[in-house]
Protein backbone atom coordinates (compact mmCIF):
# COMPACT_ATOMS: atom_id res chain seq x y z
CA UNK A 1 0.00 0.00 0.00
CA UNK A 2 2.89 2.42 0.80
CA UNK A 3 4.73 1.38 -2.39
CA UNK A 4 1.42 2.22 -4.55
CA UNK A 5 1.30 5.84 -2.59
CA UNK A 6 4.61 6.50 -2.97
CA UNK A 7 4.27 5.85 -6.57
CA UNK A 8 1.18 8.12 -7.33
CA UNK A 9 3.07 10.60 -4.92
CA UNK A 10 5.90 10.60 -7.53
CA UNK A 11 3.96 10.44 -10.83
CA UNK A 12 1.54 13.97 -9.47
CA UNK A 13 5.03 15.45 -9.12
CA UNK A 14 5.87 14.13 -12.76
CA UNK A 15 3.10 15.34 -14.01
CA UNK A 16 3.33 19.27 -12.19
CA UNK A 17 6.68 19.24 -13.63
CA UNK A 18 5.60 18.27 -16.90
CA UNK A 19 3.01 20.90 -17.10
CA UNK A 20 5.50 23.37 -15.58
CA UNK A 21 8.09 22.90 -18.95
CA UNK A 22 5.24 23.04 -21.40
CA UNK A 23 4.21 26.78 -19.89
CA UNK A 24 7.73 27.86 -20.13
CA UNK A 25 8.58 28.33 -23.65
CA UNK A 26 12.12 29.18 -24.86
CA UNK A 27 10.64 32.63 -25.85
CA UNK A 28 9.67 33.20 -22.52
CA UNK A 29 13.14 31.91 -20.83
CA UNK A 30 14.51 34.20 -23.47
CA UNK A 31 12.75 37.15 -22.01
CA UNK A 32 13.71 35.90 -18.61
CA UNK A 33 17.45 35.93 -19.56
CA UNK A 34 16.89 39.67 -20.47
CA UNK A 35 15.50 40.77 -17.00
CA UNK A 36 17.73 43.36 -15.39
CA UNK A 37 21.53 41.41 -13.31
CA UNK A 38 20.72 37.81 -15.78
CA UNK A 39 23.20 36.75 -18.15
CA UNK A 40 21.83 37.94 -21.72
CA UNK A 41 20.73 41.54 -20.32
CA UNK A 42 24.44 41.47 -19.21
CA UNK A 43 26.12 40.38 -22.75
CA UNK A 44 24.05 43.06 -24.77
CA UNK A 45 25.22 45.53 -22.57
CA UNK A 46 28.95 44.83 -22.55
CA UNK A 47 27.83 43.88 -26.46
CA UNK A 48 27.00 47.73 -27.15
CA UNK A 49 29.75 49.11 -24.90
CA UNK A 50 32.41 46.91 -26.82
CA UNK A 51 30.67 48.03 -30.06
CA UNK A 52 30.89 51.94 -29.11
CA UNK A 53 34.70 51.43 -29.37
CA UNK A 54 34.66 50.97 -32.91
CA UNK A 55 31.56 53.37 -33.77
CA UNK A 56 33.42 56.16 -35.52
CA UNK A 57 35.65 55.33 -38.97
CA UNK A 58 39.35 56.02 -38.34
CA UNK A 59 40.02 59.91 -40.15
CA UNK A 60 43.63 61.04 -41.38
CA UNK A 61 42.76 64.46 -42.71
CA UNK A 62 44.17 67.29 -40.65
CA UNK A 63 44.83 64.87 -38.02
CA UNK A 64 48.59 65.52 -37.95
CA UNK A 65 51.69 63.46 -38.21
CA UNK A 66 51.58 61.98 -34.86
CA UNK A 67 48.13 60.38 -35.69
CA UNK A 68 49.51 58.36 -38.54
CA UNK A 69 52.23 57.06 -37.21
CA UNK A 70 50.46 55.41 -34.73
CA UNK A 71 48.05 53.63 -37.07
CA UNK A 72 51.21 52.10 -38.67
CA UNK A 73 51.17 48.14 -38.35
CA UNK A 74 51.92 47.56 -34.98
CA UNK A 75 51.72 51.03 -33.22
CA UNK A 76 49.39 52.02 -30.11
CA UNK A 77 46.09 53.18 -32.08
CA UNK A 78 46.37 50.11 -34.62
CA UNK A 79 46.69 47.83 -31.75
CA UNK A 80 44.21 49.37 -29.70
CA UNK A 81 41.64 49.39 -32.38
CA UNK A 82 42.32 45.69 -32.89
CA UNK A 83 42.31 44.90 -29.22
CA UNK A 84 38.62 46.65 -29.23
CA UNK A 85 37.76 44.72 -32.41
CA UNK A 86 38.63 41.22 -31.19
CA UNK A 87 36.43 42.35 -27.47
CA UNK A 88 33.48 43.24 -29.72
CA UNK A 89 33.71 40.22 -31.81
CA UNK A 90 34.10 38.06 -28.40
CA UNK A 91 31.01 39.78 -26.68
CA UNK A 92 28.56 39.25 -29.60
CA UNK A 93 29.35 35.64 -30.27
CA UNK A 94 28.90 34.86 -26.56
CA UNK A 95 25.37 37.34 -26.76
CA UNK A 96 24.37 34.77 -29.86
CA UNK A 97 25.61 31.64 -28.02
CA UNK A 98 23.12 32.25 -25.43
CA UNK A 99 20.59 33.78 -27.46
CA UNK A 100 20.41 33.34 -31.59
CA UNK A 101 17.61 35.29 -32.35
CA UNK A 102 20.31 38.21 -30.84
CA UNK A 103 21.91 39.78 -33.94
CA UNK A 104 24.65 41.82 -32.79
CA UNK A 105 26.59 43.43 -35.80
CA UNK A 106 30.20 42.75 -34.56
CA UNK A 107 29.69 38.61 -34.40
CA UNK A 108 32.06 36.99 -36.33
CA UNK A 109 30.95 37.20 -40.33
CA UNK A 110 28.39 39.88 -39.38
CA UNK A 111 28.44 43.32 -41.44
CA UNK A 112 29.75 45.38 -38.78
CA UNK A 113 32.64 42.90 -38.07
CA UNK A 114 33.42 42.38 -42.11
CA UNK A 115 33.48 46.32 -42.77
CA UNK A 116 35.42 47.54 -39.49
CA UNK A 117 38.37 44.84 -40.54
CA UNK A 118 38.60 46.12 -43.43
CA UNK A 119 38.82 50.04 -42.49
CA UNK A 120 41.47 49.00 -39.71
CA UNK A 121 43.50 47.15 -42.54
CA UNK A 122 43.43 50.13 -44.75
CA UNK A 123 43.95 52.68 -42.45
CA UNK A 124 46.96 50.51 -41.59
CA UNK A 125 48.30 50.26 -45.06
CA UNK A 126 47.83 54.00 -45.75
CA UNK A 127 49.67 55.12 -42.47
CA UNK A 128 52.53 52.32 -43.84
CA UNK A 129 52.48 53.76 -47.42
CA UNK A 130 53.04 57.93 -45.76
CA UNK A 131 56.14 56.48 -44.34
CA UNK A 132 57.15 53.71 -46.43
CA UNK A 133 61.23 53.41 -46.69
CA UNK A 134 61.41 55.51 -43.55
CA UNK A 135 63.35 54.79 -40.53
CA UNK A 136 60.76 55.06 -37.39
CA UNK A 137 62.59 56.10 -33.99
CA UNK A 138 65.66 57.71 -34.75
CA UNK A 139 68.20 59.73 -31.81
CA UNK A 140 69.41 62.82 -34.15
CA UNK A 141 69.31 63.28 -37.67
CA UNK A 142 68.91 60.71 -39.84
CA UNK A 143 68.86 59.60 -43.46
CA UNK A 144 66.10 58.26 -45.87
CA UNK A 145 67.72 54.76 -47.25
CA UNK A 146 69.54 54.89 -50.46
CA UNK A 147 69.50 58.57 -50.30
CA UNK A 148 72.52 59.91 -47.89
CA UNK A 149 71.68 63.86 -48.81
CA UNK A 150 68.07 63.85 -47.83
CA UNK A 151 68.39 65.07 -43.95
CA UNK A 152 65.33 63.97 -41.27
CA UNK A 153 65.04 66.46 -38.55
CA UNK A 154 65.80 64.71 -35.52
CA UNK A 155 62.01 65.40 -34.23
CA UNK A 156 60.09 64.29 -37.22
CA UNK A 157 59.62 60.58 -35.49
CA UNK A 158 57.70 60.45 -32.17
CA UNK A 159 59.08 58.05 -29.68
CA UNK A 160 57.15 54.86 -28.55
CA UNK A 161 55.82 57.15 -25.07
CA UNK A 162 54.57 59.97 -27.08
CA UNK A 163 52.51 57.48 -29.03
CA UNK A 164 50.98 56.04 -26.00
CA UNK A 165 50.72 59.44 -25.19
CA UNK A 166 48.92 60.44 -28.11
CA UNK A 167 46.75 57.04 -28.30
CA UNK A 168 44.93 57.67 -24.57
CA UNK A 169 44.12 61.18 -25.36
CA UNK A 170 40.23 62.26 -26.09
CA UNK A 171 38.20 59.57 -28.45
CA UNK A 172 41.82 58.06 -29.98
CA UNK A 173 41.84 54.06 -29.86
CA UNK A 174 43.48 53.71 -26.48
CA UNK A 175 40.96 56.02 -25.23
CA UNK A 176 38.34 53.97 -26.59
CA UNK A 177 39.41 50.70 -25.81
CA UNK A 178 39.97 51.64 -22.06
CA UNK A 179 35.62 52.70 -21.47
CA UNK A 180 34.63 49.82 -23.26
CA UNK A 181 36.86 47.69 -21.40
CA UNK A 182 35.76 49.05 -18.19
CA UNK A 183 31.94 48.97 -18.77
CA UNK A 184 32.57 45.13 -19.78
CA UNK A 185 33.93 44.50 -16.74
CA UNK A 186 31.16 46.27 -14.63
CA UNK A 187 28.64 44.25 -16.60
CA UNK A 188 30.39 41.42 -15.77
CA UNK A 189 30.97 42.12 -12.47
CA UNK A 190 27.24 43.07 -11.63
CA UNK A 191 25.81 40.57 -8.92
CA UNK A 192 23.02 38.19 -10.16
CA UNK A 193 19.70 39.03 -8.49
CA UNK A 194 17.88 36.60 -5.84
CA UNK A 195 15.39 34.21 -7.60
CA UNK A 196 12.26 35.37 -7.42
CA UNK A 197 9.66 33.00 -6.33
CA UNK A 198 6.87 33.98 -8.38
CA UNK A 199 9.84 33.07 -11.44
CA UNK A 200 10.93 30.59 -10.04
CA UNK A 201 9.95 28.26 -13.14
CA UNK A 202 11.98 30.03 -15.60
CA UNK A 203 14.76 30.40 -13.08
CA UNK A 204 15.30 26.74 -12.88
CA UNK A 205 15.01 25.93 -16.62
CA UNK A 206 16.89 29.39 -17.37
CA UNK A 207 19.86 28.05 -15.52
CA UNK A 208 19.78 24.63 -16.17
CA UNK A 209 22.68 22.79 -18.73
CA UNK A 210 22.41 24.16 -21.77
CA UNK A 211 19.91 27.01 -21.02
CA UNK A 212 20.17 30.75 -21.86
CA UNK A 213 21.25 32.08 -18.87
CA UNK A 214 24.02 29.23 -17.85
CA UNK A 215 24.82 29.73 -21.27
CA UNK A 216 24.95 33.41 -20.59
CA UNK A 217 27.27 33.24 -17.67
CA UNK A 218 29.52 31.10 -19.08
CA UNK A 219 30.09 33.76 -21.89
CA UNK A 220 30.67 36.49 -19.06
CA UNK A 221 32.92 34.55 -17.69
CA UNK A 222 35.20 33.80 -20.86
CA UNK A 223 34.91 37.67 -21.49
CA UNK A 224 36.59 38.14 -18.24
CA UNK A 225 39.44 36.27 -19.58
CA UNK A 226 39.79 38.19 -22.27
CA UNK A 227 39.37 42.05 -20.46
CA UNK A 228 41.90 40.64 -18.32
CA UNK A 229 44.44 40.25 -21.29
CA UNK A 230 43.32 43.65 -22.72
CA UNK A 231 44.04 45.17 -19.23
Amino acid sequence: MKASTLFYTVLAIASVETRAIASVDTEALQHFCYQAGHGCSKLRRAAEAAAEALAEPIAFAGRGRIHHFCYQRGEACTKAKRDALALAEATANALVTADPSANPCYAAGAPCNLAKREAIDAAERLANAEFAGLPKHVAGESTIPDSPYLKIPSNFFPDPAALRHFCHQGDESCAKLKRAVKAVAEAIAEPYPAPDPAAAVQHRFCYQTGGSCTKAKRGLESLGDIVAKIL
